[in-house]
């Protein structure tokens, strides 16, 4: 009898978590944008965030993707430029 309750506890707290998200990390500190955008690995710039976002909506349409931007200081030559294939779906 405890065995389908503890299942069913189980399952219940598993549809609580959140869903799956890719995620690229970004660091002025520390980042390279010639890294993979990991936790480990963070990207230098924005723009290189925005890009590796783009391959991987490309390439999971339906994964949201989280950005993580460490503090820091992130000086820009120039707008970041942000276009409608950057905007999210209701999947992801």
């Amino acid at each position: 009898m405890k065995s389908p309750l503890l299942f069913a506890l189980l399952f219940a707290g598993a549809m609580a978590l959140p869903a799956h998200s890719a995620e690229v990390h970004v660091s002025a500190g520390r980042g390279d944008d010639g890294s993979p955008g990991t936790k480990d690995n963070p990207v230098a710039t924005l723009e290189r965030a925005r890009d590796l976002v783009r391959q991987l909506r490309r390439d999971r349409p339906t994964e949201p993707v989280t950005v993580w931007i460490g503090a820091g200081d992130y000086l820009q030559g120039r707008p970041l430029v942000l276009g409608p294939e950057d905007s999210g779906t209701a999947e992801a």
